[in-house]
């Protein structure tokens, strides 16, 4: 009988131990998730405060602020080896965040340019830096302000749709149409 007893409770110390070990795996993998839906809270939330208006792109990391944009023809200066015409931006970056970028990828990750031709809206490349005056790999450090300039290949003579986006997230925060002016 006494062989019984300890085979029961031998039994029903090892459920205990095994049901203690499973609520604690519950319990870890629920805290270790929590983390990560906070963090999509705050891209989210990121997102949210994201805006551009009046040229100007503004974000919890950068703020970019267009200061002249123009057509430029094939051959002309700031398009000098371009076999068609370019539509450059000129710009200065804030770097809001903690981390150094370079102008270009501040720009890169922040807007693309499009336009409409036949009904059909087209992705721009990236020209060659229209100014001379800029290094599009300068560094932006956490805290300062750096000018650039930056081009787009057009495809037609007409309307460029400069989209901003923030983060990895593909919805717009806004856009301007920068018309051409013959």
């Amino acid at each position: 009988m006494e062989k019984i007893m300890r085979k029961i409770l031998f039994g029903f110390m090892t459920l205990l131990v095994l049901g203690s070990v499973f609520v604690y795996l519950i319990n870890y993998q629920t805290s270790k998730q929590k983390p990560a839906e906070a963090e999509t809270t705050t891209i989210s939330q990121k997102y949210e405060q994201a805006q551009f208006k009046n040229h100007q792109l503004a974000t919890p990391d950068l703020k970019i602020q267009v200061t002249s944009a123009r057509f430029i023809p094939a051959g002309e200066p700031g398009n000098e080896t371009g076999q068609q015409p370019v539509f450059a931006i000129w710009y200065e970056t804030t770097n809001l965040s903690s981390q150094s970028i370079s102008c270009e990828n501040a720009w890169k990750s922040s807007f693309v340019a499009n336009q409409t031709i036949d009904g059909k809206t087209v992705s721009l490349a990236i020209a060659a830096q229209p100014d001379p005056n800029f290094d599009g790999q300068a560094e932006i450090k956490p805290g300062h302000r750096v000018a650039n300039a930056i081009a787009y290949q057009m495809q037609a003579e007409s309307g460029i749709d400069l989209i901003a986006h923030y983060g990895n997230n593909p919805t717009p925060i806004g856009h301007h149409v920068y018309q051409i002016a013959k």
